[in-house]
């Protein structure tokens, strides 16, 4: 059975929007199998704040059941969050490459920007160390999951979180061409594949890459 650790998004974010603000679970880190002491409010911490030292660095700073959430820097400019439905997420200064290899604290090294992770689903953590692993209803198996995340640049000194949270994102109409359809040859993504783009769109061409160059047709 393939299994995923979480479903959502990653993204680097510049290393000053260390403030986060959230409506969740808190104040420590929470999971869908290790949440019965966390409270529902609203909750305020820095980056910093959110990880703690494991003597074995390891995926930690999860907050769960999250209605919205911000993060801005010391200005009030930041990015704003709320999903359709409940979210995860995490934020440290560190790239998951570096915790997955590090041994020891002192081996990790921050880094110039944060990751921040925004996850529709986490995998439980079980009690493996000393018992049993997770409990199926806690698995993220691999399958087809289709979620919605509403973001927002905002300044927290002219929009409250609070304000943000209650307005009705629009959808806008575009000039623009319809994205590419993707089309694969397996569902799961855990091994090489046959990929293919196309558009509706009759006479246009498709560029893309692969490792971040520019662009090309081939």
């Amino acid at each position: 059975m393939e299994v995923f650790a979480k479903a959502g998004l990653q993204m680097q974010i510049p290393a000053t929007m260390e403030n986060v603000e959230w409506f969740g679970m808190g104040p420590h880190a929470t999971y869908p199998d290790r949440q019965a002491s966390g409270k529902i409010a609203k909750y305020s911490m820095s980056v910093d704040e959110l990880w703690h030292d494991f003597v074995k660095p390891q995926e930690n700073a999860n907050r769960g059941n999250v209605r919205w959430l911000a993060v801005t820097d010391d200005g009030g400019d930041g990015l704003f969050f709320q999903g359709n439905d409940l979210l995860n997420f995490s934020a440290y200064p560190y790239a998951d490459d570096d915790i997955f290899h590090a041994q020891h604290i002192n081996e990790l090294e921050k880094r110039e920007c944060l990751t921040l992770n925004i996850d529709y689903l986490q995998n439980g953590l079980g009690t493996a160390t000393c018992g049993p692993g997770y409990l199926d209803r806690y698995i993220v198996k691999a399958r087809y999951i289709e979620f919605s995340i509403r973001m927002k640049i905002f300044n927290a000194k002219c929009e409250t979180p609070e304000m943000l949270k209650k307005q009705r994102f629009p959808q806008y109409t575009t000039r623009y061409l319809s994205p590419p359809i993707l089309e694969t040859s397996r569902n799961i993504f855990n091994a090489p594949m046959k990929m293919t783009m196309k558009s509706p769109n009759q006479d246009i061409e498709i560029r893309y890459t692969t490792d971040w160059t520019s662009p090309t047709v081939e």
